[in-house]
């Protein structure tokens, strides 16, 4: 069976799920906070005064948020790292025989350490956004009601679905673009998880004598993998004679491909272990640029319904507003684009973590 940091994609899930469900709670927990008593005179004062309390409510989730990720890090990884053992195969490697997959506890504890540093710093960012937008909500609606612009449940309903649309960002890039805390999660352990993944396969081939892998034709591939397609790779650095890959086309090592962008995040590529004289020559690689232009389309789609879904559930707590309904009916304006766009390109759509309520409670 081929290896492929593609195998990390359902481990990464995991962690996704964690962190959606984490910005679902923090964005609930703000929007509750100021629903309540929001018609009461004084509303504004008693919120500023509550801060604190919020700070601390905050915190304890954060506190429990990174426990959870703790304690299924390694496991998680671990378990990535055993798949791409498997998956390599050879004798004496099958799933009923768990106890001889040979973990790499080093490898593992390595990076379970790095994708660690690597997700808990966005729980400082979790805190700081929870209280940034709290007082903002506050001044805000405070503001417009003054004003007379709107209601005080309106202008509270509009700010907090606002907070929605832009999501708990987890990180910043160098472009400067953000990143929600769930999308960078996923990001971040599918990489790790596909690493760990691809160094079980590697090490498996290693241990049965293999030195050379061939990489595969993938559908939807993009433009920094695809002069690696159906290339032959050393793992070691040694080079193979012609006679070994006779009919086949030799491309360096494997470190050098990765190096080029072979096996970068989100990639669909795997390699399977290549035997001299038995390993049949593949026909000339095939591109399919419009596929990977599909596919980044559809996550487009998915990702505007995932906003919607966000938004709808920050505005509910301040009851049948007109804001609820606006973000009421562009999710179902949204969630009926990406229908059309999956029925018609025969694709198949995973976009949500959590149902929302589409009528008026």
């Amino acid at each position: 069976m081929p290896v492929s940091p593609d195998g990390g994609a359902r481990f990464a899930k995991v962690l996704a799920d964690l962190y959606g469900d984490a910005a679902q709670h923090l964005i609930a927990l703000v929007a509750d906070r100021l629903a309540a008593g929001i018609t009461d005179p004084g509303w504004a004062e008693r919120k500023l005064s509550d801060v604190l309390r919020l700070r601390r409510d905050a915190q304890r989730f954060v506190t429990r948020l990174a426990d959870q990720v703790d304690a299924s890090l390694y496991e998680l990884l671990a378990e990535a790292y055993s798949a791409g053992v498997l998956a390599a195969g050879g004798p004496g490697v099958t799933e009923a025989q768990a106890g001889i997959v040979a973990t790499n506890r080093g490898a593992v504890q390595a990076y379970a350490a790095e994708l660690a540093g690597t997700v808990q710093t966005t729980h400082t960012r979790i805190l700081r956004t929870a209280e940034d937008v709290y007082r903002r909500v506050i001044a805000d609606v405070a503001g417009q009601v003054v004003t007379g612009v709107q209601t005080r449940r309106e202008a509270a309903a509009r700010a907090v679905s606002r907070f929605a649309q832009q999501g708990v960002t987890g990180y910043v890039d160098a472009k400067g673009r953000n990143w929600s805390i769930d999308t960078y999660a996923e990001m971040a352990t599918r990489t790790t998880a596909g690493q760990a993944h691809l160094q079980g396969g590697i090490d498996r081939y290693q241990q049965q004598g293999r030195y050379l892998v061939v990489i595969s034709d993938a559908p939807e591939e993009c433009s920094l993998c695809r002069p690696w397609e159906r290339t032959v790779l050393s793992l070691t650095g040694r080079e193979p004679t012609p006679g070994e890959v006779e009919g086949h086309r030799y491309g360096g090592t494997l470190a050098q491909a990765r190096a080029a962008g072979l096996f970068h995040p989100q990639c669909r590529h795997s390699m399977a272990g290549f035997i001299p004289g038995l390993t049949r020559p593949a026909g000339r690689p095939t591109a399919e640029p419009e596929g990977d232009a599909l596919r980044q389309r559809q996550r487009a789609l998915e990702r505007a319904v995932r906003e919607s879904k966000r938004r709808v559930a920050a505005a509910e707590p301040f009851g049948d507003t007109a804001q609820l309904a606006r973000d009421r009916a562009l999710l179902r304006k949204r969630q009926a684009a990406l229908r059309e766009f999956v029925a018609e390109h025969d694709r198949k759509a995973d976009v949500s973590r959590r149902r929302v309520n589409l009528v008026s409670r």
